[in-house]
């Protein structure tokens, strides 16, 4: 039998032809194994992105639909709270981020973790089931509002969120005026949960310069919800809004330093501030405030709280951010009243005493508003001079003067282990409360506390001219003085 095998040419011909089917096949086999894998990405990313949709439903209160909101929430996060299925891998669940732009509508887009940061419209003011009611000034009258109209507060226009506690036996409707001198017991502001970046030592302007020690910068501020527990990348969560075991969406912060007396505790504007108490008093005072709460609870300003709002104010939210005011304006302006009536602003940022601002830069005045946390009647007053405002923060647990047979709750107080500023916190820097991050800010007089002087003084006196300022600290023994006042908050 003749065996033949094949020609050169023949061999030639196989290969030319194998060659062509190769070019056509490959392709399409590529082709196929792509669109495979196209599909199960968008198989995956449809789970993922029903998961966060029912997570959000689920905690509708704390996402809102408000337009320029982001949101992250991690794919880790919905793993453990046990939103996503077991089909999503492992690998994507620990690096990825659902990233929530709200528009008209929530839009959904994966993200690295690194790559999601949040900006969250502050969280609804905490009413405390009606005990405090929603306010706005209008044709210069404090006005009932309805809590769900959003024109209530605006944040990114330096409009803080306004409440009143009314007298007992006053009530009022939604479109009243309120008589602020005859029916009101307490004003307050809402300063909602937030972490925040300092940039530098002194932070950056808007234009991008460096900020100084005498002009400092943007604080920047990213609104958060209660569930958030791990900072965005550079920021700080900022502490006073966790308190004892429970994490806040917010606080209320007394509108005015503390007046009227100490049975009967007012928060009012255009009167004497309430001094001369030890701080143990002054803790016992602020409390009262729970009787007209029907949850919620009244207690003395801690030292991080009144860092929440020194913070705030330094940011685009606050007076910093204000466009009505430019270079060392934008420093909270000094009440020079040297008759300490609350809610007064100087004719300058650091004007010295004077008994004639008194009756006539008062809060709802433009003068007054410069002494305010937002250049406008709708910020927290006396936060620079008027009467040095004591504060819940102690060193070492120390008592000295302040009349305390022994110490409250730690819920209520910031303690400071050393009278080293730079880590008397844990042996580190105390986050947010406006002590070391925000030292000689303004060119506020700053001096940290001792074993004779224990307790803390903030805002400096309506004498102290260019020491004052919403960054001030200083030293005091705990015991009673003319010029010590306090602030109510609530929690």
């Amino acid at each position: 039998m003749n065996k033949k095998g094949f020609t050169l040419i023949e061999l030639l011909g196989v290969i030319i032809i194998l060659s062509l089917i190769m070019i056509f096949a490959v392709p399409k086999i590529s082709d196929s194994v792509k669109n495979q894998t196209q599909k199960t990405d968008k198989l995956t990313e449809d789970i993922i992105y029903k998961a966060t949709n029912l997570y959000i439903e689920d905690n509708k209160d704390e996402y809102r639909n408000k337009n320029g909101a982001i949101y992250c929430i991690s794919l880790n996060e919905l793993s453990k709270l046990e939103y996503l299925s077991n089909t999503v891998n492992n690998d994507i669940i620990n690096t990825k981020t659902v990233k929530v732009i709200s528009k008209k509508n929530f839009n959904y887009e994966l993200v690295d973790n690194d790559k999601c940061v949040e900006n969250f419209p502050p969280l609804e003011p905490n009413l405390h089931n009606n005990s405090l009611i929603p306010v706005v000034y209008k044709n210069e009258n404090w006005v009932v509002v309805d809590k769900t109209d959003k024109s209530w507060y605006d944040y990114e226009n330096q409009e803080w969120a306004n409440a009143v506690i009314l007298k007992s036996g006053v009530n009022k409707n939604i479109g009243d005026t309120i008589d602020v001198s005859n029916e009101v017991q307490g004003m307050f502001v809402w300063i909602p949960r937030y972490e925040y970046k300092i940039e530098g030592t002194y932070g950056t302007h808007l234009d991008g310069t460096v900020g100084t020690q005498s002009l400092p910068g943007e604080i920047k501020v990213n609104f958060i919800g209660t569930s958030k527990t791990q900072s965005s990348d550079g920021y700080i969560i900022h502490p006073a809004f966790t308190f004892g075991d429970e994490i806040l969406s917010g606080i209320w912060v007394g509108k005015f330093e503390t007046t009227g007396t100490a049975e009967s505790p007012t928060i009012l504007p255009s009167v004497t501030s309430l001094r001369n108490q030890n701080i143990s008093t002054q803790f016992a005072t602020a409390q009262k405030f729970n009787q007209y709460l029907s949850n919620g609870d009244s207690h003395m300003s801690k030292n991080s709280e009144w860092g929440a709002v020194a913070y705030l104010s330094q940011s685009i939210y606050g007076k910093y951010g204000n466009p009505n005011y430019t270079g060392e304006e934008k420093e909270v302006a000094i009440n020079n009243c040297s008759s300490y009536i609350t809610g007064v602003g100087g004719d300058t940022v650091s004007a010295e005493a004077s008994a004639d601002t008194c009756g006539t830069n008062t809060y709802e005045t433009e003068k007054g508003q410069s002494a305010s946390t937002t250049g406008n009647i709708t910020g927290v007053y006396d936060m620079s001079g008027g009467a040095y405002e004591r504060v819940m923060g102690v060193y070492n647990r120390l008592l000295k003067d302040s009349g305390f047979v022994e110490l409250p709750e730690p819920k209520y107080y910031n303690n400071y282990l050393t009278d080293n500023i730079q880590i008397a916190c844990d042996g580190k820097p105390c986050y947010g409360c406006a002590l070391s991050e925000t030292s000689k800010w303004y060119n506020d007089y700053s001096t940290f506390l001792v074993t004779n002087y224990p307790w803390i003084n903030r805002s400096g006196c309506t004498t102290d001219t260019k020491n004052a300022g919403i960054f001030m600290y200083h030293y005091n023994s705990g015991a009673g003085y003319n010029r010590d006042s306090f602030r109510i908050v609530i929690s």
